[in-house]
C-alpha cells in the first residue's frame, strides 16, 4: 500500500525532516518511541528500536535502513517484528514543492489468523500512514 502527497518545501527540507528519526512518534499515531540501536542514526544500515501501540498492546520492533539516497529515498524493512514489513520513502521535485510518496509492504502470518490479521493491519496501517504524511506537511510547512 502507498500513499503521497505535496509539500511546499524544497526536496533537501523534506528529506532531512524524514531523516530525523526523532520526528517519527511526532508525525505517526502508535510510535512509542523510536531509538537508534548502536551509534549509527543516519544511513544504510542503521538500525532502530520501535515500540508501537496497536490495540492495547506494545508491539517491539527492530528496523533497519536498507538504502539512503539523499534527497531521493530512504527504505527499511523489519529485522524482527510481529509482522513482517518494509517500506521506502520516495521524494522528488514537484511543480509545488517536494512529491512525497510512503509505500509499505508487510507479510502477516499465514492461515485463517493471518487474514483476519492482515485486514485489521492494512486498515490501521493505512489510516497511520495518511495521517502521518499529514502531520509531516503540517510540521514542515509551519517550521519554514
Amino acid at each position: 500500500m502507498s500513499a503521497g502527497l505535496t509539500i511546499a518545501r524544497p526536496i533537501d527540507e523534506v528529506f532531512e525532516y524524514v531523516a530525523d528519526y526523532r520526528h517519527v512518534p511526532e508525525v505517526m499515531e502508535g510510535v512509542r518511541s523510536w531509538r537508534p540501536l548502536g551509534r549509527q542514526a543516519r544511513g544504510k544500515g542503521a538500525r532502530y528500536r520501535v515500540e508501537l501501540d496497536a490495540a492495547h498492546l506494545t508491539l517491539n520492533a527492530v528496523l533497519r535502513i536498507t538504502a539512503w539516497e539523499p534527497p531521493r529515498a530512504i527504505a527499511w524493512t523489519a529485522e524482527s517484528a510481529p509482522v513482517k514489513n518494509e517500506g521506502k520513502w520516495h521524494f522528488s521535485p514537484g511543480q509545488d514543492g517536494t512529491d512525497v510518496e510512503l509505500a509499505v509492504a508487510y507479510d502477516p502470518p499465514g492461515g485463517i489468523f493471518g487474514d483476519f490479521v492482515a485486514r485489521g493491519v492494512e486498515r490501521l496501517l493505512e489510516g497511520r500512514i495518511r495521517n502521518a504524511l499529514e502531520g509531516m506537511k503540517r510540521a514542515i510547512e509551519r517550521a519554514a
